[in-house]
């Protein structure tokens, strides 16, 4: 997307330092069904210039895409296959 991230033990290690930019969509497959990585990925696709896609494996909490919703955010969440959401941010 566009940021610079920045850790200890070439950087997989906390604490993280992150740099924003211009951040630009994406789309992204999770490998699984991970609430907390839909959850990032979408707040970071708000600030993006562009669209961003995120397609689950399978059905996970949508505490972010409801949050979002009453915050008056626009997500787009369908089913091109069963049980295998897509969000647009």
């Amino acid at each position: 997307m566009g940021a610079q991230i920045m850790g200890r033990n070439e950087n997989t290690l906390a604490p993280l330092v992150f740099r924003g930019g211009n951040l630009r969509g994406i789309e992204y497959d999770l490998p699984m069904a991970s609430a907390q990585v839909k959850s990032a990925i979408m707040l970071a696709g708000l600030f993006a210039s562009s669209e961003t896609v995120i397609h689950q494996p399978a059905l996970s909490r949508d505490h972010t895409e409801r949050m979002l919703s009453a915050m008056g955010g626009k997500v787009k969440k369908r089913r091109p296959k069963p049980n295998r959401p897509t969000h647009k941010i």
